[in-house]
């Protein structure tokens, strides 16, 4: 989904200049969401988000030929439409390896969970459930999502996994020299998770994988890393 305004071009060139595709994008009227985000030399930080741009839905989704594709990732957002476009997919597609990061608490967000095969899930998802254990919180998810592999980041103590069959790791983090930088820290470990993932590397080398790439972008501003 892409904002109509002059602004989005910014965007659209960014994209571009990484070889990213919007042949698929939906445009909207008006302005691209933005987030002004206030960071502290302790690294924590303030975000003062604006959005007025309907959401992407069934409809815009159903339109998309999923021949050629061989990886769908979702956001956990918009949960009924949501629902719709995952058994869309696995009615088109069954094959199709499908990604959902469940990052924050949404409404009826347990409807979904069964549906991907590989589900991305955050710390503050599970202490919003009570967990204050990984391991606890990814035993627990797994009667939820029996077919899907489980991922979990725990900041400082790195990130956990819990494959379909029952088997746990752990990867530690790998925080760089100096910490500059920790927005998008937890998308840059989605990234390097379905990188390694869509690579074919072992589950416990591509948990490592995701966790050394999200050390490396908390170690500089922005994503060129």
């Amino acid at each position: 989904m892409i904002a109509e305004a002059p602004e989005s071009q910014i965007i659209r060139d960014d994209l571009a200049r990484f070889g990213v595709s919007t042949a698929h994008c939906v445009t909207r009227p008006g302005r691209p969401p933005t987030s002004s985000i206030l960071l502290s030399p302790s690294g924590a930080r303030t975000i003062v988000h604006y959005r007025d741009l309907a959401e992407f839905g069934y409809a815009d989704f159903q339109r998309i030929d999923l021949a050629p594709f061989d990886w769908l990732h979702f956001e956990g957002r918009n949960i009924p439409e949501l629902e719709k476009m995952l058994l869309h997919a696995r009615a088109k597609r069954p094959d199709l390896k499908i990604s959902l990061e469940a990052e924050k608490p949404r409404t009826k967000l347990e409807a979904v969970l069964s549906l991907p095969s590989v589900l991305l899930l955050s710390r503050a998802l599970a202490q919003q459930r009570g967990f204050d254990d990984p391991i606890a919180f990814l035993q627990a998810l797994r009667s939820e999502a029996p077919n899907a592999d489980l991922f979990l980041g725990w900041g400082e103590q790195g990130a956990f996994a819990l494959d379909r069959n029952g088997v746990l790791y752990q990867s530690p983090a790998f925080p760089p020299p100096q910490v500059i930088d920790t927005v998008g820290a937890g998308d840059t470990l989605n990234a390097g998770i379905i990188d390694g993932l869509v690579r074919g590397l072992p589950l416990a080398e591509t948990l490592t994988h995701g966790c050394r790439l999200a050390g490396r972008k908390c170690g500089v501003t922005g994503f060129e890393i």
